[in-house]
């Protein structure tokens, strides 16, 4: 029986929520699970013919450890420990130095945040930076990117866009709430969102980074021109929903020719997975 909405409310109101949080992480998410992880197995079960070619595609043995344990995880609650089994070290999310060598890059940032994926992409052994295109609508995270990029990348061509990535131009709806904003019809906010296909029309493209609150699968679409073309390393979050998990991967293999394809995970929760399409010639491995 899943947890109903308003008791969930209840209880995170209570000065016992953080010690009833970690308890129902370690033992009763087993017996009691959340609303989320019913629709989750829900969609799993009619959907196991896209899990399974999903797990099909993956290349190693750790990208297909970690998708079964993520998937586990997000139906059935499995704890801590099968998690710390699969979590990469977190500064290096989007650029796992065990598969991927970094060039001369022309590096897009879809869901620049603050700066914090710029930040560990700097940090990272490189051949030099070409150029940086972020993108960020949130007006705040925007502003504090725009200082970032303007203390620390003097030195580096770059160009900050105050859009949405999507599949075409438009103006929508956004729930803009720090690391989680969203696109949404009960967004506080509208904001304008573009293709990278039409943005970056006239630009090189090596290395495309995607966390946009489960807006990846209109923003591929929008970028598919410059993916084929192109042929950039791709780093895509694909938590943000099941349906992600299952058809982004899929979608991609459908548009890649000579690709490998990986998944790794960066936390101790279901947050933080990211599916990685790999030009065989730009393997680390």
């Amino acid at each position: 029986m899943a947890i109903p909405n308003k008791l969930g409310v209840y209880l995170q109101k209570s000065k016992l929520y953080p010690w009833i949080r970690k308890c129902y992480r370690r033992t009763l998410r087993r017996i009691i699970p959340t609303q989320q992880m019913v629709t989750d197995k829900h969609y799993y079960e009619n959907n196991k013919e896209k899990f399974q070619k999903t797990l099909s595609l993956l290349d190693d043995a750790l990208s297909k450890e970690t998708y079964r344990i993520i998937l586990d995880n997000r139906m059935r609650g499995r704890g801590e420990k099968e998690l710390r089994r699969i979590a990469q070290n977190e500064q290096e999310q989007y650029f796992s130095p065990d598969l991927i060598r970094l060039k001369q890059e022309y590096f897009v940032d879809c869901g620049a945040y603050n700066g914090d994926t710029i930040r560990n992409f700097l940090a990272c052994p490189h051949d030099g930076i070409g150029a940086i295109y972020a993108f960020e609508p949130n007006r705040d995270n925007f502003d504090a990117l725009k200082n970032f990029l303007e203390n620390q990348c003097r030195d580096i061509p770059y160009h900050i866009y105050p859009l949405g990535t999507w599949n075409e131009k438009d103006t929508l709806r956004f729930s803009g709430t720090g690391t989680g904003g969203a696109i949404t019809e009960e967004g506080n906010i509208e904001i304008e969102v573009d293709s990278l296909d039409h943005v970056l029309a006239d630009k090189k493209v090596t290395f495309i980074k995607m966390d946009v609150e489960g807006s990846e699968t209109r923003s591929l679409l929008g970028a598919k021109k410059i993916i084929m073309e192109q042929r950039p390393i791709l780093a895509i979050c694909i938590y943000h929903s099941m349906e992600d998990m299952a058809c982004i991967p899929v979608m991609l293999s459908e548009w890649l020719q000579d690709y490998r394809f990986y998944i790794r995970h960066y936390t101790l929760t279901s947050a933080e997975t990211v599916f990685y399409a790999i030009p065989k010639e730009r393997e680390g491995r």
